[in-house]
């Protein structure tokens, strides 16, 4: 119903070999399984702006995004604020993005049918808190700069998974499947990431690694 990942106002936070859907829409409809009144309580959906998600900076804090694989069509895949207004003073917030994939959707009844946002970065934080972004993978965003985003080894392409469905319902992600096909320019399009040697699945990454959560098999 929103926000897949949250954090607020910590030191540090390290988000790495996960794998994020944000249809923050979905339980408004049939879930094969459910009861059909599993959703008669709930209303909230798409609850605060539906961004996917959500990370709060204190003065000093680090936020790591690695090897991650986010698809969806929340209004923003990254909401960045400043948790007070003592964030942007020294030590400044800082954000590592790398070696992740980004997939965006467009739902025509959510949002106005625009496709999501990259980045939103409020009051105090701006694409300047970076103090590594590279060798991502980017494909149906706002806001990405592409077709060429100005960033080393990061690039604008359809990710080609294995199973990459076309959104016409609110079902239809309900199988995707992030594993890389053999045609995927995520391929070995990575960086060799200190202390990162397993994916999603627990499989070693290769030399140079695959951008997103899973190594291509």
């Amino acid at each position: 119903m929103g926000q897949q990942f949250k954090e607020g106002a910590v030191s540090s936070a390290s988000l790495t070999d996960s794998f994020s859907e944000g249809n923050c829409d979905r339980m408004s409809a049939p879930i094969i399984g459910a009861p059909p009144t599993f959703n008669a309580h709930l209303s909230d959906f798409c609850r605060a702006a539906g961004d996917q998600n959500t990370f709060a900076m204190i003065s000093g804090s680090k936020l790591t995004l690695q090897h991650d694989t986010f698809v969806g069509y929340g209004a923003t895949v990254f909401d960045i604020q400043c948790h007070d207004a003592s964030c942007g003073t020294n030590p400044i917030p800082a954000v590592s993005f790398e070696d992740n994939i980004v997939l965006g959707y467009v739902n025509s009844k959510y949002n106005s049918g625009q496709a999501p946002g990259l980045f939103f970065f409020g009051s105090l934080m701006s694409s300047s808190n970076f103090i590594a972004r590279d060798h991502n993978e980017v494909f149906g965003t706002r806001n990405d700069g592409c077709p060429s985003t100005g960033y080393s080894g990061e690039f604008c392409s359809d990710p080609l998974f294995v199973t990459e469905p076309t959104f016409v319902s609110e079902a239809s992600l309900d199988h995707f499947n992030f594993n890389l096909s053999i045609g995927s320019p995520a391929r070995n399009a990575g960086v060799v990431i200190h202390g990162q040697t397993n994916d999603y699945s627990g499989n070693p990454w290769q030399t140079p690694p695959s951008v997103g959560a899973s190594e291509h098999q």
